[in-house]
């Protein structure tokens, strides 16, 4: 019978399994995962971000890579906690249209301010331009701590 402690790593390894197979990628490419960005806390209170590869439950341990350096190896008796990195849909998606709004209202400002053309005509180049540049807003935002939010994966400190 297994013990509590290797319950809660199997649903640990499940929580990472499910977490990284995002249903776009499955229903385009059948064994396809997406990156894990993690921050794990050690019993010894050392807090560590990186991108977690995979929870080894026959060598217990947790394999990842941090971003500048190399390899990562902790013993799953070592990991106090671990969080995920999720982005917040929503407000990345509000940055993006209210980027694209700006590009449309400059146009339009732009068209009727120097006698270019009609507002409607100024205000459709500006959404365009405004798309292409909500690309590169959504670049520049990517490391803003308001558009990511920390779920809880795995607590070793839980009951079971």
């Amino acid at each position: 019978m297994p013990s509590p402690q290797q319950l809660r790593w199997e649903a640990f390894a499940d929580a990472v399994e499910s977490a990284a197979r995002s249903p776009l990628l499955v229903a385009f490419a059948h064994g396809a995962r997406e990156n894990l960005d993690v921050r794990l806390e050690t019993a010894e209170g050392a807090t560590i971000e990186c991108r977690l590869l995979k929870v080894d439950l026959d060598g217990r341990e947790l394999v990842g890579s941090i971003p500048h350096g190399g390899g990562l190896s902790i013993p799953l008796e070592r990991v106090k906690a671990v969080w995920h990195k999720r982005r917040r849909i929503g407000r990345v998606l509000l940055v993006g249209v209210a980027t694209i709004l700006a590009g449309a209202a400059g146009g339009a400002v732009g068209a009727v301010a120097t006698g270019w053309g009609r507002a409607g005509d100024g205000g459709i180049i500006g959404a365009l331009l405004g798309s292409i540049a909500s690309i590169g807003v959504r670049l520049l935002c990517d490391k803003w701590s308001a558009l990511h939010q920390w779920i809880p994966m795995y607590d070793s400190a839980q009951p079971s």
